[in-house]
């Protein structure tokens, strides 16, 4: 990161810890920070429990490959690991999204590993999208758990 040593009392990281290498990102993380700052660490999870985002996250796992998941918690081994931080707090928030079917479309097709499909891919999983929108009544509710946890600088 383009930062000085110890020249920042937070770092915020929102929806991506899991895209990092863990190891590196917890040493430059633990690097910018200020020997008492702080870390936080922010996830919106699917509420897989919620008809309309098991059918979205069938269709979406079927096209993940070898993309990072944040739901398997693998990337806080590399923080669970580092004598740099403590874990000194954690909330999950429930929370809903209402969208019609486009801006369901646009949530769906603009997730990374979906983004980055070829076009015709893309299209076919926004079809599918389109028929799970219309499969449910209008406005369409999404539910989300918003996850924070927040590590001391040790």
């Amino acid at each position: 990161m383009p930062f000085a040593d110890s020249s920042l009392d937070v770092v915020a990281v929102g929806q991506a810890f899991h895209w990092f290498s863990g190891a590196r990102a917890v040493a430059e993380i633990a690097r910018v920070l200020h020997r008492h700052g702080a870390l936080v660490v922010v996830f919106n999870r699917r509420d897989a429990e919620q008809p309309i985002q098991s059918q979205l996250g069938r269709i979406m796992e079927a096209r993940r490959g070898t993309a990072p998941r944040h739901a398997d918690r693998t990337w806080l081994g590399a923080l669970a690991a580092s004598p740099q931080f403590e874990l000194v707090g954690e909330q999950r928030v429930r929370n809903e999204q209402l969208v019609d079917a486009d801006r369901l479309v646009d949530r769906v097709v603009s997730v990374s590993f979906i983004a980055n499909l070829p076009s015709d891919q893309r299209a076919q999983v926004a079809a599918e999208v389109r028929g799970v929108a219309h499969s449910h009544q209008a406005p369409l509710v999404l539910r989300y758990v918003t996850e924070s946890l927040l590590y001391d600088r040790a």
